[in-house]
């Protein structure tokens, strides 16, 4: 299995195992969570799984230096599914107090995000 992670300045992508996702986009509540964490700086197994987790916590700062001059992630609006590397992920298009991001996303079969992209 690989984890593959791009250069945020270009994307930022952390890709696990296989993923699984909802058709009509079932992840918004644990996308904001995981963004709220990340500004914090804490890339948690409870909410990824072990690789994606070690991938996060690789390129934490460069997460970071994107999220927090956004502001806090207010509202996760499902976009549409789009085929990853790592499976079908949900898209989101997350509005902050300061902007916008759009977040790609699934989860394993134990329910942590295996695949946590955004084209930055």
């Amino acid at each position: 299995m690989r984890i593959k992670v791009a250069s945020l300045a270009a994307s930022a992508i952390i890709l696990g195992s296989p993923a699984y996702c909802q058709a009509d986009g079932h992840l918004q509540a644990q996308l904001l969570q995981a963004l709220k964490g990340i500004e914090q700086g804490n890339c948690s197994t409870s909410i990824f799984t072990a690789m994606t987790a070690a991938a996060c916590q690789n390129q934490i700062a460069a997460l970071k230096g994107k999220l927090l001059p956004l502001g806090q992630p207010r509202v996760a609006n499902y976009v549409g599914d789009q085929q990853m590397p790592g499976g079908t992920a949900e898209v989101y298009n997350v509005n902050f107090d300061n902007g916008a991001m759009v977040w790609a996303v699934s989860v394993d079969g134990s329910g942590k995000f295996a695949i946590f992209w955004t084209n930055g």
